[in-house]
């Protein structure tokens, strides 16, 4: 697995909207582009040793991490409808948080913002039909149609970083 560098426009972008720190006019688009290879190798090493996935690699950090963003399809029960006895409720994990100790114990906290109730609605509009069977989706195989919907960048289920947040108590700050 490897991520892919941004184009040069997307760069730009990251670079002007960093927030004011220390050493921020040192960052220039070259600069990200670099940092982004380092950080791919990097990945692509902890990949190589921790098996080849992603979830594995972010299991072996921390089972918890395997959860964060994470939708999983739970069937329950509508005993007050007979026409519609079972529903489909989908949950996921927003955040995570700890302690971490550097010059001294620090609290850590990452977010995602929940998916709107208005797009929850669309995907679901969108997937109607398209799921082969209960048993199947409930052992969490969806069809290539609903893979290909939820998969779609900025219309999908996946956060955009405008949708991750960082709240840390330390004295530096965090950010995608």
């Amino acid at each position: 697995m490897t991520v892919p560098l941004p184009a040069l426009a997307i760069l730009q972008t990251l670079v002007l909207d960093a927030p004011p720190m220390l050493g921020a006019d040192y960052l220039k688009p070259l600069a990200l582009a670099q940092l982004w290879a380092t950080l791919d190798t990097a990945l692509q090493v902890e990949l190589t040793a921790s098996g080849p996935t992603l979830q594995g690699f972010l299991k072996a950090c921390h089972p918890a991490w395997n959860r964060v963003g994470r939708v999983v399809f739970n069937l329950a029960e509508n005993r007050k409808d007979p026409e519609a006895p079972f529903a489909f409720l989908a949950t996921y994990t927003s955040g995570l948080s700890a302690q971490v100790i550097g010059s001294s114990l620090y609290r850590i906290q990452v977010s995602v913002a929940p998916v709107a109730p208005a797009h929850w609605k669309t995907i679901g509009t969108d997937c109607a039909g398209s799921i082969d069977t209960l048993v199947g989706l409930l052992q969490g195989q969806l069809s290539a149609p609903v893979m290909a919907r939820i998969c779609q960048p900025e219309t999908g289920l996946f956060p955009a970083p405008r949708d991750i947040r960082f709240k840390c108590s330390c004295p530096d700050s965090a950010a995608l």
